[in-house]
Protein backbone atom coordinates (compact mmCIF):
# COMPACT_ATOMS: atom_id res chain seq x y z
CA UNK A 1 0.00 0.00 0.00
CA UNK A 2 1.33 3.38 -1.12
CA UNK A 3 1.55 5.83 1.88
CA UNK A 4 1.64 8.92 -0.26
CA UNK A 5 -1.99 7.57 -2.04
CA UNK A 6 -3.54 7.72 1.98
CA UNK A 7 -2.32 11.11 2.66
CA UNK A 8 -3.85 12.16 -0.18
CA UNK A 9 -7.21 10.41 0.87
CA UNK A 10 -7.63 12.38 4.45
CA UNK A 11 -6.22 15.47 2.40
CA UNK A 12 -8.96 14.99 -0.41
CA UNK A 13 -11.37 14.19 2.70
CA UNK A 14 -10.59 17.37 4.35
CA UNK A 15 -11.20 19.91 1.72
CA UNK A 16 -13.90 21.13 -0.01
CA UNK A 17 -12.50 20.01 -3.21
CA UNK A 18 -10.33 18.55 -4.85
CA UNK A 19 -8.51 21.45 -6.15
CA UNK A 20 -8.19 22.62 -3.04
CA UNK A 21 -6.51 19.33 -1.49
CA UNK A 22 -4.39 19.99 -4.75
CA UNK A 23 -3.45 23.04 -3.67
CA UNK A 24 -2.55 21.91 -0.30
CA UNK A 25 -0.30 19.51 -1.84
CA UNK A 26 1.60 21.73 -4.41
CA UNK A 27 0.24 19.53 -7.05
CA UNK A 28 -2.20 19.65 -10.17
CA UNK A 29 -6.04 18.72 -9.40
CA UNK A 30 -5.59 15.73 -12.21
CA UNK A 31 -2.50 14.75 -9.77
CA UNK A 32 -5.06 14.34 -7.09
CA UNK A 33 -7.92 12.77 -9.03
CA UNK A 34 -5.30 10.10 -10.40
CA UNK A 35 -4.08 9.10 -7.21
CA UNK A 36 -7.15 8.94 -5.37
CA UNK A 37 -8.04 6.44 -8.83
CA UNK A 38 -4.89 3.98 -7.72
CA UNK A 39 -6.29 3.64 -4.45
CA UNK A 40 -9.61 2.98 -5.39
CA UNK A 41 -7.86 0.13 -7.70
CA UNK A 42 -5.54 -1.10 -4.65
CA UNK A 43 -8.29 -1.06 -2.02
CA UNK A 44 -11.38 -2.21 -4.41
CA UNK A 45 -13.87 -0.14 -3.54
CA UNK A 46 -15.36 3.60 -4.53
CA UNK A 47 -13.94 6.21 -2.24
CA UNK A 48 -15.29 9.21 -3.75
CA UNK A 49 -18.97 10.63 -5.18
CA UNK A 50 -19.80 12.65 -7.72
CA UNK A 51 -22.48 15.48 -6.62
CA UNK A 52 -23.26 18.08 -8.66
CA UNK A 53 -20.22 19.51 -10.16
CA UNK A 54 -17.97 18.57 -7.00
CA UNK A 55 -16.99 15.26 -5.86
CA UNK A 56 -17.46 14.06 -1.68
CA UNK A 57 -15.78 11.34 -0.27
CA UNK A 58 -18.11 8.10 0.95
CA UNK A 59 -19.32 7.39 3.92
CA UNK A 60 -16.58 4.28 3.71
CA UNK A 61 -14.05 7.10 2.79
CA UNK A 62 -14.65 9.29 5.58
CA UNK A 63 -14.23 6.62 8.46
CA UNK A 64 -10.34 5.09 6.53
CA UNK A 65 -9.95 9.08 6.61
CA UNK A 66 -10.75 10.06 10.11
CA UNK A 67 -8.31 6.89 11.12
CA UNK A 68 -5.63 7.85 9.14
CA UNK A 69 -5.73 11.16 10.61
CA UNK A 70 -4.49 10.32 13.83
CA UNK A 71 -2.17 7.35 12.58
CA UNK A 72 -0.38 9.69 10.39
CA UNK A 73 -0.28 12.52 13.02
CA UNK A 74 1.56 9.94 15.33
CA UNK A 75 4.11 9.04 12.46
CA UNK A 76 4.63 12.73 11.80
CA UNK A 77 5.41 13.12 15.57
CA UNK A 78 8.07 10.41 15.35
CA UNK A 79 9.50 11.57 12.57
CA UNK A 80 10.33 15.05 13.52
CA UNK A 81 11.50 13.73 17.30
CA UNK A 82 14.18 11.82 15.13
CA UNK A 83 15.49 14.26 13.45
CA UNK A 84 15.62 16.66 16.67
CA UNK A 85 18.40 13.67 18.25
CA UNK A 86 20.77 16.72 19.02
CA UNK A 87 18.10 18.58 20.76
CA UNK A 88 19.05 22.07 18.54
CA UNK A 89 15.88 23.77 19.10
CA UNK A 90 15.00 24.76 15.26
CA UNK A 91 12.71 24.33 12.66
CA UNK A 92 8.52 25.58 12.92
CA UNK A 93 6.29 24.96 15.57
CA UNK A 94 2.44 25.61 14.59
CA UNK A 95 0.60 26.64 17.48
CA UNK A 96 -3.20 28.06 17.38
CA UNK A 97 -4.66 30.38 20.13
CA UNK A 98 -7.17 32.92 20.76
CA UNK A 99 -6.61 35.99 18.79
CA UNK A 100 -6.92 38.34 21.74
CA UNK A 101 -5.38 36.34 24.70
CA UNK A 102 -2.53 35.79 22.02
CA UNK A 103 -2.43 39.97 22.11
CA UNK A 104 -2.80 40.54 25.86
CA UNK A 105 -0.76 37.96 27.20
CA UNK A 106 1.33 35.30 24.29
CA UNK A 107 3.00 38.16 22.52
CA UNK A 108 5.63 38.97 25.19
CA UNK A 109 6.38 35.36 25.37
CA UNK A 110 6.45 34.74 21.86
CA UNK A 111 9.10 37.06 21.48
CA UNK A 112 11.09 36.31 24.15
CA UNK A 113 10.87 33.08 22.71
CA UNK A 114 12.12 34.07 18.89
CA UNK A 115 14.86 36.43 20.58
CA UNK A 116 16.18 33.11 22.13
CA UNK A 117 16.37 30.49 19.67
CA UNK A 118 17.71 32.11 15.87
CA UNK A 119 16.81 28.53 14.36
CA UNK A 120 13.27 28.41 15.41
CA UNK A 121 9.92 29.65 13.62
CA UNK A 122 6.69 30.39 15.08
CA UNK A 123 3.51 29.31 12.66
CA UNK A 124 0.76 30.98 14.69
CA UNK A 125 -3.25 31.18 13.49
CA UNK A 126 -5.87 31.81 15.29
CA UNK A 127 -9.04 30.26 15.81
CA UNK A 128 -12.08 29.13 18.34
CA UNK A 129 -11.37 26.15 20.76
CA UNK A 130 -13.06 24.04 18.16
CA UNK A 131 -11.96 25.22 15.58
CA UNK A 132 -8.15 24.66 17.08
CA UNK A 133 -8.70 21.12 18.72
CA UNK A 134 -9.77 19.79 15.72
CA UNK A 135 -6.99 20.58 14.16
CA UNK A 136 -4.40 19.41 16.40
CA UNK A 137 -6.17 16.26 16.48
CA UNK A 138 -5.49 16.39 12.76
CA UNK A 139 -2.36 17.32 12.90
CA UNK A 140 -2.20 20.53 11.44
CA UNK A 141 -1.15 21.73 15.09
CA UNK A 142 1.64 20.99 17.32
CA UNK A 143 0.27 22.94 20.78
CA UNK A 144 -3.04 24.78 20.67
CA UNK A 145 -3.89 27.24 23.17
CA UNK A 146 -7.53 26.33 24.17
CA UNK A 147 -10.20 29.13 26.20
CA UNK A 148 -12.00 25.79 27.96
CA UNK A 149 -10.91 22.44 28.79
CA UNK A 150 -9.22 19.99 25.58
CA UNK A 151 -12.81 17.63 24.87
CA UNK A 152 -10.91 14.89 22.86
CA UNK A 153 -9.76 11.73 24.67
CA UNK A 154 -6.63 12.15 22.30
CA UNK A 155 -5.23 15.46 23.51
CA UNK A 156 -2.96 16.17 26.42
CA UNK A 157 -3.68 19.95 28.69
CA UNK A 158 -1.85 21.34 30.97
CA UNK A 159 -3.75 24.92 33.05
CA UNK A 160 -1.45 28.00 31.24
CA UNK A 161 -3.56 30.80 32.56
CA UNK A 162 -6.90 31.58 34.67
CA UNK A 163 -9.16 34.20 33.07
CA UNK A 164 -11.57 36.25 35.39
CA UNK A 165 -14.64 37.73 33.54
CA UNK A 166 -15.87 41.11 34.39
CA UNK A 167 -19.21 42.30 33.62
CA UNK A 168 -18.96 45.60 32.14
CA UNK A 169 -21.08 48.47 30.80
CA UNK A 170 -20.05 52.08 29.57
CA UNK A 171 -20.90 55.00 32.43
CA UNK A 172 -24.03 56.45 30.41
CA UNK A 173 -25.36 53.59 30.03
CA UNK A 174 -25.87 52.68 33.75
CA UNK A 175 -26.57 56.20 34.27
CA UNK A 176 -29.47 55.67 32.01
CA UNK A 177 -30.70 52.36 32.60
CA UNK A 178 -29.36 51.91 36.06
CA UNK A 179 -26.56 49.52 37.88
CA UNK A 180 -28.12 45.90 38.27
CA UNK A 181 -28.35 44.54 41.82
CA UNK A 182 -30.37 41.01 41.38
CA UNK A 183 -30.39 38.57 38.95
CA UNK A 184 -34.48 40.30 37.85
CA UNK A 185 -32.52 43.81 37.81
CA UNK A 186 -29.40 42.33 35.29
CA UNK A 187 -32.43 40.17 33.06
CA UNK A 188 -34.09 43.30 32.35
CA UNK A 189 -30.64 45.09 30.85
CA UNK A 190 -29.19 45.00 27.37
CA UNK A 191 -26.55 42.35 26.75
CA UNK A 192 -23.76 41.70 24.35
CA UNK A 193 -22.71 38.55 23.99
CA UNK A 194 -20.22 35.81 22.73
CA UNK A 195 -21.92 33.95 20.11
CA UNK A 196 -25.11 31.78 19.91
CA UNK A 197 -23.85 29.73 23.32
CA UNK A 198 -22.87 32.50 25.48
CA UNK A 199 -19.89 30.92 27.07
CA UNK A 200 -18.72 33.91 28.80
CA UNK A 201 -22.32 34.87 30.47
CA UNK A 202 -23.04 31.89 31.34
CA UNK A 203 -19.88 31.34 33.33
CA UNK A 204 -20.89 35.03 34.97
CA UNK A 205 -24.15 33.99 35.49
CA UNK A 206 -23.34 30.98 37.20
CA UNK A 207 -21.05 32.83 39.54
CA UNK A 208 -23.15 35.27 40.41
CA UNK A 209 -26.20 33.99 40.52
CA UNK A 210 -25.72 30.43 41.03
CA UNK A 211 -26.28 27.39 38.45
CA UNK A 212 -30.17 26.52 39.71
CA UNK A 213 -31.06 30.32 38.65
CA UNK A 214 -32.08 30.20 35.13
CA UNK A 215 -30.29 32.72 32.83
CA UNK A 216 -31.78 35.51 31.12
CA UNK A 217 -31.34 38.49 29.66
CA UNK A 218 -32.22 40.47 26.61
CA UNK A 219 -29.82 39.96 24.27
CA UNK A 220 -29.33 42.72 21.81
CA UNK A 221 -26.37 41.54 19.74
CA UNK A 222 -24.57 38.13 19.55
CA UNK A 223 -20.82 38.59 17.42
CA UNK A 224 -17.95 36.24 18.00
CA UNK A 225 -15.58 38.83 18.52
CA UNK A 226 -14.18 40.10 21.69
CA UNK A 227 -13.19 43.65 19.53
CA UNK A 228 -16.51 44.03 18.67
CA UNK A 229 -18.67 43.47 21.87
CA UNK A 230 -15.63 45.98 23.73
CA UNK A 231 -16.66 48.43 21.35
CA UNK A 232 -20.04 47.97 21.61
CA UNK A 233 -20.52 47.79 25.47
CA UNK A 234 -17.82 51.26 24.58
CA UNK A 235 -20.61 53.13 22.78
CA UNK A 236 -22.99 52.49 25.27
CA UNK A 237 -25.74 49.68 23.58
CA UNK A 238 -25.78 47.28 26.84
CA UNK A 239 -23.62 45.10 29.28
CA UNK A 240 -20.83 43.00 27.86
CA UNK A 241 -19.28 39.71 29.88
CA UNK A 242 -15.72 39.99 28.91
CA UNK A 243 -12.09 38.64 30.31
CA UNK A 244 -10.17 41.07 32.44
CA UNK A 245 -7.14 41.25 30.17
CA UNK A 246 -9.46 42.34 27.36
CA UNK A 247 -10.80 45.21 29.51
CA UNK A 248 -8.12 46.49 31.81
CA UNK A 249 -7.47 49.57 29.86
CA UNK A 250 -10.36 50.20 28.79
CA UNK A 251 -11.68 50.17 32.53
CA UNK A 252 -8.29 52.21 33.66
CA UNK A 253 -9.55 54.92 31.49
CA UNK A 254 -12.77 54.79 32.09
CA UNK A 255 -14.47 53.73 29.09
CA UNK A 256 -15.88 50.96 30.79
CA UNK A 257 -17.12 50.52 34.14
CA UNK A 258 -18.00 47.22 36.15
CA UNK A 259 -21.61 46.83 36.11
CA UNK A 260 -21.62 43.86 38.47
CA UNK A 261 -19.70 42.51 41.00
CA UNK A 262 -20.91 38.87 41.77
CA UNK A 263 -19.85 37.13 45.36
CA UNK A 264 -18.01 34.36 43.67
CA UNK A 265 -15.53 35.22 41.03
CA UNK A 266 -16.40 33.79 36.95
CA UNK A 267 -12.81 32.08 36.27
CA UNK A 268 -12.29 30.08 33.32
CA UNK A 269 -9.03 28.26 32.84
CA UNK A 270 -7.16 28.38 29.43
CA UNK A 271 -4.87 25.69 28.72
CA UNK A 272 -2.24 24.67 26.97
CA UNK A 273 -3.15 21.54 24.56
CA UNK A 274 -1.28 18.72 22.42
CA UNK A 275 -1.58 15.55 21.56
CA UNK A 276 -1.38 12.54 23.79
CA UNK A 277 1.78 10.69 22.97
CA UNK A 278 3.27 13.09 21.02
CA UNK A 279 6.80 12.80 20.99
CA UNK A 280 8.69 15.84 22.78
CA UNK A 281 11.24 17.31 20.62
CA UNK A 282 13.16 19.91 22.18
CA UNK A 283 11.73 22.92 20.11
CA UNK A 284 8.54 21.41 21.30
CA UNK A 285 9.16 21.51 24.55
CA UNK A 286 10.90 25.01 24.37
CA UNK A 287 7.66 26.48 23.14
CA UNK A 288 5.52 25.14 25.81
CA UNK A 289 7.93 25.81 28.68
CA UNK A 290 7.98 29.51 27.02
CA UNK A 291 4.36 29.72 26.72
CA UNK A 292 3.97 27.83 30.53
CA UNK A 293 6.16 30.45 31.77
CA UNK A 294 8.54 28.00 32.63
Amino acid sequence: MDLDLLRTLVLAADAPTLAAAAKKKHVTKSAVSQQLKALEAQLGMPLFERVGRNVRPTPHARALADTLRSAFAAVDDAVEAARDVHGAVRGTVRIGAPRPFTAAVLRARFAKLLAAHDDLVLDIVFGTPSELEASLVAGDLDLAVLARAAEAASVEATELFVETFEAVAAPRYLERHGTPETADDFARHRLVVFARDRPMLTSFWRAAFGARTAMRGRVVASVASLDEMRALAESGIGIAVLPDYFVGEALRRGRLVRAFRPRRPARNPIVLAWRRGAAGSARIRAVRDALSGG
